[in-house]
């Protein structure tokens, strides 16, 4: 591993993968998360001198809904530089057991991650609409 360290190819390209990660995680992460301002208007519909609810969730349902999607939104990207990353320790293992099996972990560990955060969003968007069935 010392060896790869000082390869000079290993030195241009790691500082370029975690900026080229840095740069996609800014662009992947949208800044309407939180609708303090209508997206019609582009001006707050709160009076001023009282404070508003920011996020415009009435239920406790929306409101988790909202989360998780604001979830999703941060988590794939962030799940995508891991598998990524992933790929990058398979390439550079060469052969290296130790290595090879931490690049698999790091894989299938950001897979199940994935997969619960899918899971919770599904769960929170069915029992949403379950209980508005009920409600109604």
């Amino acid at each position: 591993m010392k060896n790869f360290v000082n390869n000079s190819i290993f030195k241009i390209c790691y500082p370029a993968f975690f900026s080229t990660a840095i740069l996609a995680f800014m662009l992947f992460i949208p800044m309407s998360i939180v609708y303090a301002v209508n997206s019609a208007t582009g001006v707050a519909d709160c009076p001023t001198g009282q404070l508003c609810n920011p996020i415009g969730s009435s239920t406790l349902d929306d409101f988790v809904v909202k989360i998780t999607v604001a979830a999703l939104k941060i988590g794939v990207p962030i799940a995508a530089l891991f598998i990524m990353w992933a790929g990058f320790k398979f390439v550079t293992a060469k052969g290296d057991k130790t290595a090879i099996e931490d690049a698999k972990n790091i894989f299938w560990y950001t897979i199940i991650g994935t997969a619960i955060l899918l899971a919770a969003s599904l769960l929170a968007r069915v029992l949403t609409a379950t209980i508005a069935q009920i409600q109604a």
